[in-house]
């Protein structure tokens, strides 16, 4: 093989690697307004950021790029939709760090909530993790509800728990999610949910918004193809990112931060997600 070929390959080889860690490392903020007729006007304007799927994943020495990316955001309160840890890779104390450092940046410049997704219950260090979780300041809302309260009125915030708790039986699952949010009916209810692929079963128990999490974006993401693999979707799949409605129900997924079985993306960068909250008619101009 001649010096050019080989010099070719080799400056190939650096590009690749570099497209590879870009993709991976540099985070990048998405924006999206959410209208909602029924939004209390007191809450109009709220400014909501939407992280999930960390999966122990390290964005500079203590979180310092990732925090350096919240910073420019100016949000009033942090939502994360499970898996800050990685069920195959965290086993330790120190495996939790990445984890636990993104939880107290956040909860020392806003109020922070978290809901588990399916790899926090799974973990063998499940209880561990949320007692050090917890320590934080960070409240975890799996299977219970937070009422916000401004001027008078009131914003629920709902905390589905992950289908791992019902052994993966969609109508246990179901029944579950809808005895949670039952009671609050006559509020205005904001659901934090792992998984993306139940739309309709939203939209059946009248949520106005629900934050998601847990498809990775696709993980790979092609020009003229989109996403490319979702877990339980399965090939070529429909609820990857953005906004997705089923009658009065807006669904918002978040591309995460980390990865979890595969340990690359393409075309997807780790997303930092602001969701501003608008009292109107919905409107809905992005489905990504």
């Amino acid at each position: 093989m001649g010096f050019w070929i080989k010099a070719g390959l080799a400056a190939s080889a650096i590009g690749a690697a570099a497209v590879i860690r870009d993709g991976n490392t540099r985070t990048v903020t998405v924006s999206r307004t959410l209208r909602h007729p029924s939004l209390p006007a007191a809450f109009d304007g709220l400014r909501i950021l939407h992280l999930s799927d960390l999966h122990a994943a390290r964005f500079g020495k203590g979180q310092r790029d990732l925090l350096a990316a919240v910073d420019q955001v100016q949000a009033d309160i942090a939502v994360i939709t499970g898996d800050l840890i990685d069920r195959r890779r965290t086993v330790s104390d120190r495996d939790m760090a990445p984890a636990l450092e993104l939880l107290r940046g956040l909860q020392r410049r806003m109020p922070t909530v978290r809901v588990d997704g399916n790899h926090e219950p799974r973990s063998g260090v499940s209880t561990r993790f949320r007692q050090l979780a917890d320590s934080t300041g960070v409240q975890n809302v799996t299977g219970r509800a937070l009422t916000l309260k401004r001027n008078g009125e009131e914003l629920v915030l709902l905390g589905v728990p992950d289908m791992v708790t019902t052994d993966l039986n969609c109508e246990a699952w179901e029944e579950q999610m809808q005895r949670l949010t039952a009671p609050y009916a006559d509020r205005f209810r904001i659901a934090l949910s792992h998984r993306p692929q139940f739309l309709e079963a939203y939209a059946r128990a009248e949520l106005p918004f629900v934050l998601c999490g847990h498809a990775h974006g696709g993980q790979f993401r092609l020009p003229l193809v989109g996403p490319l693999y979702a877990p339980e979707q399965g090939v070529f799949p429909s609820y990857t990112a953005g906004i997705h409605r089923a009658g009065n129900t807006q669904m918002i997924i978040s591309r995460g931060l980390g990865n979890s079985g595969f340990p690359v993306r393409f075309l997807n960068h780790p997303e930092l997600g602001v969701l501003t909250l608008r009292r109107g008619r919905i409107l809905i101009d992005e489905n990504d």
